[in-house]
């Protein structure tokens, strides 16, 4: 029986995200711009006697494992669409989860492209590029990005992508969220704060330039997101968090439809600070630092394995309520930037947009190996390091700030003081102070 094979596959951020008028198949148009980030899913494909079985472990342990997964569908798809008889020869996936559940940074899309990489590489199935994509598009909107990586504009349902130049290298603060929000229920709710016809949704050309020319002041203040405000509506927690990045960081958003969060920052060092007094706040699963853009779903040969990315450790989060222990193997300057990777021998991707065919490969080593070196990254062009510190006037303040948990939520729609801000960030307020082990507070 063949070798298996191992992928991972990264989560996104929604740089720019407009929405459109209501489609006839109950979807919205949408104008959006993906970033992949160095937040990564591993995704194992095992050869097996016939049927597919999937088994989860970190942030994935509570997840459905049958047909209603993604990652169990996109093997499916491929199967027929390659015609696999999975009778006679199946496959045994495992995927381990760092990219959070239901928090807008398409995890689940994500698992399903690198399912599709890895099952058509141990099958053998080499299907052209443009059939993995159409397998993709009909999987979900955010899985044709995931197979690609790097920055792209998307249209339609987002699935219409054309990639980007995007100059500079971006760092972001990340707060996930204990609760994770419903995408329909995200988007009825924007659909209800409307009270006239909605325009068809757009990229403004500014914030497509300050992209291509790595202006990351630009980027943060031209950048949008139209579900903020419904996601904020349904999250109250987030909005609490909301408040904090605003005094703390450059731009603010929540990513896809929430309720996870992102900030731009101007360091790895200033984002593990702030990130270090988020992560015993009360709504806040983890914060942690990723940056960005990244490849999209790449081979992890077994000398390399596991993913060079690391676990948070959960079981000492005052938040949480399952045990997870850390993957610390690489240490922690493994995680921020990503730096070692990118010199590594397998930082290549399977998708290679400029050939016809994919790369499939066989399941033994060598030819997994050759796979591997036949095809070029698909990594945006080379970036340029972030010349400009954004705010370096603004100092974290001291942890005794003034609590104002119960701000009132109509200061969210002014922008804060100050130039370089967002016009669609919040007003912030105090720091909402970390719930105690003692604390009496309850959440509704």
């Amino acid at each position: 029986m063949g070798k298996p094979i191992t992928v991972r596959a990264p989560g996104k951020v929604n740089l720019y995200l407009a929405v459109g008028p209501t489609r006839a198949d109950g979807f919205h148009d949408l104008a959006t711009v993906f970033q992949a980030v160095s937040l990564y899913d591993d995704i194992t494909a095992t050869p097996n006697d016939g049927g597919i079985t999937l088994s989860m472990s970190g942030l994935g342990e509570h997840l459905p494992v049958d047909d209603t997964n993604l990652a169990v569908r996109a093997a499916a798809a491929l199967a027929r669409e390659a015609g696999v008889d999975l009778t006679e020869t199946g496959v045994d996936l495992h995927i381990h989860k760092r990219i959070p559940v239901a928090g807008g940074m398409a995890g689940g899309s994500a698992d399903a492209a690198g399912t599709l990489i890895a099952c058509d590489a141990l099958w053998g199935t080499k299907l052209p590029n443009d059939r993995l994509l159409a397998l993709a598009a009909d999987l979900g909107s955010d899985v044709p990005f995931c197979l690609l990586g790097g920055t792209a504009v998307g249209y339609g349902r987002g699935e219409n992508l054309t990639p980007l130049l995007a100059r500079g290298t971006y760092t972001y603060l990340v707060a996930t969220m204990l609760e994770g929000l419903s995408t329909p229920a995200v988007f009825k709710e924007f659909d209800s704060g409307q009270s006239g016809p909605v325009p068809p949704p757009e990229v403004a050309p500014t914030f497509l330039r300050a992209l291509a020319q790595g202006d990351t002041q630009l980027v943060a203040y031209f950048g949008r997101n139209d579900l903020m405000s419904p996601a904020l509506e349904l999250h109250r927690g987030a909005r609490h968090v909301m408040e904090f990045f605003c005094q703390h960081s450059l731009t603010v958003m929540i990513s896809g439809s929430g309720p996870t969060l992102i900030a731009q920052v101007e360091s790895v060092e200033r984002g593990e600070g702030l990130a270090e007094r988020l992560r015993n706040w009360p709504h806040v699963a983890d914060a942690f630092v990723v940056t960005g853009p990244v490849t999209g779903v790449e081979f992890v040969p077994d000398r390399y394995a596991p993913s060079r990315t690391r676990d948070r450790a959960l079981d000492s989060h005052p938040n949480r309520t399952r045990d997870q222990r850390p993957d610390d193997e690489f240490g922690d300057d493994a995680f921020a930037g990503d730096s070692e990777l990118d010199a590594s021998p397998f930082d290549t991707s399977p998708f290679d947009t400029s050939a016809s065919g994919n790369s499939a490969s066989s399941s033994s080593s060598s030819d997994v190996d050759d796979a591997i070196l036949r095809h070029p990254s698909h990594r945006s062009r080379t970036v340029r390091p972030l010349l400009r510190v954004i705010r370096n006037d603004d100092e974290i303040p001291p942890d005794d700030a003034a609590p104002t948990p119960d701000a009132d939520a109509t200061a969210l729609d002014a922008p804060p003081d100050g130039a370089g801000t967002s016009p669609h960030a919040a007003t912030p307020s105090d720091d909402v102070p970390p719930r105690t082990p003692n604390d009496p507070r309850t959440d509704t």
